[in-house]
């Protein structure tokens, strides 16, 4: 796969593979476009979380999260929810 077929700057690719930046949506779904795969592939680790993990790991988040995180994650959850 290339940058060019992706079109991204191979500085911000690099720098994503190396935990230096994080994807933005719309670089996610330039990335499965160019794989020719689903959103749901590149997430599917093969392991289930157990509701206890996925507790824990939201309040772990959420413990780090300042005001503006806090608010956008509640308005996520409750799009989520409904």
């Amino acid at each position: 796969m290339t940058c060019r077929k992706m079109d991204i700057n191979t500085v911000y690719l690099s720098n994503i593979e190396r935990g230096r930046a994080n994807p933005t949506l719309n670089m996610l779904i330039k990335f499965v476009d160019a794989l020719g795969v689903e959103m749901w592939e590149i997430f599917d680790f093969g392991h289930e979380a157990s509701i206890k993990e996925l507790r824990e790991a939201m309040n772990r988040l959420l413990k780090e999260s300042g005001e503006e995180k806090l608010r956008l994650a509640v308005k996520i959850m409750r799009a989520v929810a409904r």
